[in-house]
């Protein structure tokens, strides 16, 4: 059953956002425990774009493991865009884009009853209104600033979007998104938005315990 709390700090990472280590993958896993053992509340696996793994059978390994780490810590853990696998790794979510055939993966799970939340990203307030009337459980609100780590990011909108959407939209819990770090993450919560998700702001960090902390 999906909270909103869930949404408070949610980290989402890949390989790909560890591509400059020597072992991606292990400095991905080892990055996620810090972060769990630090208090996010919430991870979504997302295995896209550059430098990230093209094996589906290495994927779901990294990914198998990373959905058992949160449930070591009792953290939700979500897929990106991948319906089959997430049912594969028994995941608590799924997050689907507006490029990724959503209303489909919206009518699967429901036709076919899976133990699935759904969060739905959306990037304009017409968006926001039809996700209103979907069975999506939140929504993901962004570009709130300029970010690298998605090379499909929309342009930055900036705290006054969130704030419009927020007006339009008090249905859905909202999780705002898109080059949030510790410098400008007060800025985003005091929108009263649900919560804040983040990338590089804890997968570039050199202290992943205190810059989980700085963004709770």
């Amino acid at each position: 059953m999906f909270k909103k709390e869930y949404l408070r700090l949610y980290f989402i990472a890949g390989t790909q956002d560890f591509s400059d280590k020597k072992n991606p993958t292990s400095a991905l896993y080892q990055c996620l425990e810090q972060a769990l053992i630090s208090g996010i509340t919430c991870f979504q696996f997302r295995e896209k774009g550059e430098k990230s793994l093209s094996d589906s059978r290495e994927i779901f390994t990294v990914a198998l493991q990373c959905r058992n780490l949160c449930a070591q810590y009792n953290v939700p853990f979500v897929v990106d865009d991948n319906l089959d696998l997430a049912c594969k790794v028994q995941a608590d979510g799924i997050h689907i884009g507006q490029k990724d055939n959503f209303l489909a993966v919206i009518e699967t799970v429901q036709k076919e009853k899976l133990d699935l939340f759904i969060g739905l990203s959306v990037n304009t307030v017409e968006q926001a209104l039809q996700a209103a009337n979907l069975a999506v459980n939140y929504l993901g609100v962004g570009a709130i600033f300029t970010t690298t780590s998605k090379s499909d990011a929309t342009q930055a909108k900036g705290v006054e979007f969130l704030l419009e959407i927020k007006s339009n939209i008090n249905t859905k819990p909202i999780v705002a998104i898109g080059g949030i770090n510790e410098e400008n993450c007060q800025l985003v919560r005091a929108t009263n938005c649900d919560g804040i998700a983040v990338i590089s702001a804890i997968s570039k960090s050199k202290d992943v315990q205190k810059t989980v902390r700085r963004l709770l």
